[in-house]
């Protein structure tokens, strides 16, 4: 940590952190759409009952 912060400054930190979030971020959005629908069926199953 101290080389990044000393040679690379504090950006040196967030380096690469633009491809990590294109890698990561349409799984991420696809577990959120699908929990919050898998919710709403539990609810709407549970309201049946």
């Amino acid at each position: 940590l101290n080389f990044c912060c000393r040679y690379e400054g504090v950006r040196g930190f967030y380096r690469g952190i633009t491809s990590n979030l294109l890698k990561n971020l349409p799984a991420a959005s696809v577990t959120f759409v699908v929990y919050e629908n898998v919710i709403k069926l539990f609810r709407a199953t549970k309201e049946k009952t």
